[in-house]
């Protein structure tokens, strides 16, 4: 399961692209199984699981993500 990895200057606009990503979520019907949010020195870090790797590869284009494994956040 492909894990999408955000990260963001706090507090800089996060609920904006919180709904941006939400909308783009909608729009193209896609459906994370887990979203996690956490604080790691300074920097909003956004977590979505994903169940279809296409999905997931688009989400994190669309959003400067990258893909990580389980294991790169584990602790979260």
């Amino acid at each position: 399961m492909p894990t999408v990895e955000i990260r963001f200057a706090c507090p800089g606009g996060l609920a904006d692209e919180l709904r941006e990503m939400r909308v783009w979520l909608d729009q193209h019907r896609c459906e994370p199984s887990r979203f996690l949010y956490d604080l790691e020195n300074g920097e909003a870090v956004i977590r979505l699981d994903f169940k279809i790797t296409r999905e997931a590869d688009a989400f994190a284009a669309r959003f400067d993500g990258r893909i990580v494994s389980a294991l790169d956040h584990q602790g979260a």
